[in-house]
């Protein structure tokens, strides 16, 4: 055998059961909060919806996408009904409230566990976008609504 060869290094097995099991990037609370900020319920439950179906309880992705939908339905409804002038900040504080509320009861607990075994905790920026595209969404919808009442 060559000198070269005798020399080589043997590649390290890695010991996958040693290494910690991070699990799926998740959105906390505060960034479904600030998602339904920016683009209204609708985009809270979108959030929402995501993290279930990373928490693998795929069976509640659909129903909470009907829910944001209803939610949204409601308020706009709801805005169409008051008169001009009544204050639009009570919306966006009500939803708020609402998103955060359901975000902790439903997925409060999973959210914890998740972060104290160091799982990954997605970035407010992707938050802030989907708010932002739900946003442009629930605009478009509005005004055709309010084009077709005209």
């Amino acid at each position: 055998m060559s000198a070269i060869a005798s020399n080589t290094v043997k590649p390290h097995t890695l010991n996958y059961q040693s290494v910690p099991t991070r699990g799926p990037e998740l959105h906390s609370v505060k960034a479904i909060a600030l998602a339904t900020f920016i683009g209204s319920i609708f985009a809270g439950a979108v959030l929402l919806a995501v993290n279930f179906r990373r928490l693998g309880k795929g069976g509640m992705v659909v129903p909470t996408i009907l829910a944001g939908l209803v939610a949204l339905a409601i308020v706009i409804g709801i805005g169409f009904a008051l008169p001009v002038g009544t204050p639009g900040m009570i919306f966006v504080i009500a939803q708020i409230g609402l998103a955060r509320l359901v975000a902790t009861k439903t997925q409060g607990e999973a959210l914890k566990q998740h972060e104290s075994r160091g799982g990954k905790i997605a970035s407010a920026w992707k938050s802030a976008g989907v708010g932002a595209i739900c946003f442009v969404g629930v605009l478009a919808l509005i005004l055709a609504i309010a084009l077709a009442a005209a």
